[in-house]
C-alpha cells in the first residue's frame, strides 16, 4: 500500500492590489486551460497522459501562454511568440532553475520557454485527468453529475518543475507572460515549516506538484508535495 503523501501548507501574507489581479488572472487561465483539456480529451478519446500532451500541447500553448505574448496582433506565427516570450524571462532564474549550460542567453532562454511550456501543458493536461477520473468515480454512486461533463472549479492551480521554486521566505511562481510573482509565506505558517523550508533550500528535501488556492480575503493557500 502506498505511502500516504507528505504536504506542506503555507499561506501567504495579504497580497497587494496589483498581485491579487496577477495571481487571479493566472489562476483563471490555468483553469481555462485544464477545462480546455478535459473537453479535447473527453471528446477526441485521448488516452493516455503522454497522447494527450502530445496532441494538445501546441493549442493549449497557442491559447493560454503565447497570448501574453500576442498583443492583440494577428497572424503572428506561434515560433515568433515563443521568441518575444524568451526574450521577457529574467536568465539569472533560468540558470538556477536549470542544470544544463549553453553557449549564449539566447539559447538559455530559448531552451527554457520550451521546457517552460511543456511543463505546463504536462501540469495541465494531469489535472484535467484528474479531474475526469474523480467525475466517473463520483457518478458511479451520484446519478444526478452522471450527464454532467467533468469540469474543473476556478479557484486552484497545481504547478510543478521549471515552473515553480519554493525559497525560504517565499513562493515563486513563473507567469505565463514571462515574469516571476513572489508569494510571500505569513511569519506562522513559515516558522511552523521552517525546517522543510530550510531543507527545500539547501537542496535536501525534493518536492513535486505545488497547489495554490486563491482565497478571497487575499491570500494564497499553498501546499507543496514533498518527495522522498
Amino acid at each position: 500500500m502506498p505511502e500516504p503523501a507528505r504536504i506542506v501548507r503555507l499561506q501567504t501574507v495579504a497580497l497587494t492590489r496589483e498581485k491579487q489581479t496577477l495571481i487571479e488572472r493566472e489562476i483563471d487561465t490555468y483553469c481555462q486551460a485544464t477545462n480546455f483539456a478535459i473537453k479535447n480529451i473527453m471528446r477526441r478519446r485521448i488516452a493516455g497522459a503522454g497522447r494527450a500532451v502530445q496532441l494538445l500541447r501546441d493549442e493549449i500553448a497557442r491559447h493560454f501562454i503565447l497570448r501574453s505574448v500576442a498583443t492583440g496582433q494577428e497572424g503572428v506565427s506561434d515560433a515568433e511568440l515563443r521568441d518575444r516570450l524568451a526574450e521577457r524571462l529574467d536568465l539569472d532564474i533560468i540558470k538556477k532553475r536549470m542544470h544544463e549550460r549553453f553557449d549564449s542567453p539566447e539559447m538559455w532562454r530559448r531552451e527554457f520557454a520550451l521546457r517552460y511550456e511543456l511543463q505546463y501543458v504536462k501540469d495541465v493536461v494531469k489535472t484535467a485527468r484528474v479531474e475526469i477520473g474523480r467525475h466517473r468515480r463520483l457518478a458511479k454512486t451520484i446519478r444526478s453529475i452522471r450527464d454532467r461533463p467533468p469540469h474543473f472549479k476556478r479557484g486552484r492551480m497545481i504547478v510543478s518543475g521549471v515552473i515553480v521554486e519554493v525559497s525560504q521566505r517565499a513562493l515563486l511562481p513563473l507567469l505565463t507572460d514571462g515574469t516571476v510573482l513572489p508569494l510571500v509565506f505569513d511569519r506562522r505558517s513559515r516558522s511552523r515549516a521552517r525546517g522543510v523550508l530550510e531543507r527545500i533550500d539547501r537542496g535536501e528535501q525534493p518536492y513535486g506538484r505545488v497547489r495554490l488556492t486563491w482565497n478571497r480575503a487575499g491570500y494564497v493557500d499553498i501546499d507543496i508535495r514533498l518527495e522522498s
